[in-house]
This record gives C-alpha cells, structure tokens and sequence, in this order.
C-alpha cells in the first residue's frame, strides 16, 4: 500500500467522515475512535480494495460501526 496516498486520503477525508458521525449523533471521543478504526480496517484490508474505492469504503466501514454502537447503546438501555 502507498502510504503517501493513505496520509493523502486521511488528511483530506478524516475530518468529514468525523463531521458527518458528529452531525448524526456521535459523541467527540466515539467519532474518533470510529474514524480510526476505520482507517485501520481499510489498512488491514486494503489489498482487496481499488484505490478509487478507498473513500466509499472507508465511509461504510465507518457508518457500520456507527450503526454498531448504536445498537449497542439500545441493548444497554
């Protein structure tokens, strides 16, 4: 994997996938932690992933853990 086009694609990106969890409900610190478990999932996986689907996939894998911690929350309620 190029790491100049990971940094590249964090640097331009992160901020707007944490904005848009934020938008939707997100604590600060869970936006965090699921921005960057999403980049570490794409890294672990990126094999499989085209370079010009990187941004799609990463934003999925981070509205899934998202969805994940929501129904996490309910089941705690």
């Amino acid at each position: 994997m190029d790491s100049k086009f990971l940094l590249k694609l964090y640097k331009e990106q992160a901020k707007m996938i944490y904005f848009y969890l934020k938008k939707n409900g997100c604590s600060h610190e869970d936006a965090e932690d699921i921005v960057q478990e999403s980049y570490m999932k794409y890294i672990a996986y990126s094999s499989g992933v085209p370079s010009d689907k990187a941004l799609s996939y990463i934003f999925t894998v981070a509205l899934n853990e998202f969805r994940k911690k929501l129904k996490k929350m309910e089941k705690n309620m």
